[in-house]
């Protein structure tokens, strides 16, 4: 399974153990996080719309070095789960 989270801390504190958690349980998951800190939903589609490799890849819970764009991420492979997420000082 191949997991995307695109976010922010949230996204990445997140992700941090979920795939170690998945493997120890013989689970074969693969997750990815992008993440800009404190970014809003306006952020993200700005991101989306200018194609900027503004976003922090992670992969697994650790950082790979890499800045990405949204586009090279979701085209990167089949993506069995994606997640969008904001800033919570504008989430409802």
């Amino acid at each position: 399974m191949n997991i995307l989270s695109i976010g922010n801390s949230f996204s990445q504190d997140a992700q941090r153990y979920l795939h170690d958690i998945a493997a120890a349980d013989g689970v074969n998951l693969t997750t990815f996080n992008l993440y800009i800190g404190g970014c809003s939903l306006s952020t993200h589609y700005r991101n989306m719309l200018t194609e900027d490799r503004a976003y922090t890849l992670e992969m697994n819970g650790r950082s790979t070095g890499f800045k990405v764009s949204l586009q090279e991420a979701l085209l990167n492979r089949d993506w069995d789960v994606v997640t969008v997420q904001q800033v919570s000082s504008k989430s409802p």
